[in-house]
């Protein structure tokens, strides 16, 4: 695996679909990459916007706690990352 990008998120439904389509039109065919969605259980479509890119995307999703904070989130991140090279987007 070459790039982990670890997205935190809480309540941010549309920015996280703009983000994601984004870099779907950005792919490069030889790079190796993981997105992680770190989300601290949202109330929104997060969840429903993720599950649509996984068909397209690498996605990873895990949900924290409530109100966990973006340090939580991006810790996790780190945990789960595979990548040789580690990215956040917040």
């Amino acid at each position: 695996m070459d790039l982990t990008v670890c997205i935190p998120s809480y309540n941010d439904s549309s920015n996280l679909d703009n983000l994601l389509e984004s870099i779907s039109k950005n792919q490069t065919d030889d790079l190796d990459y993981e997105i992680i969605v770190c989300d601290s259980d949202s109330d929104d479509d997060t969840e429903i916007v993720i599950r649509n890119w996984q068909r397209f995307l690498p996605i990873v999703y895990k949900k924290s706690f409530k109100g966990a904070s973006a340090s939580i989130n991006l810790n996790k991140g780190i945990d789960l990352a595979k990548g040789k090279i580690f990215c956040r987007i917040d």
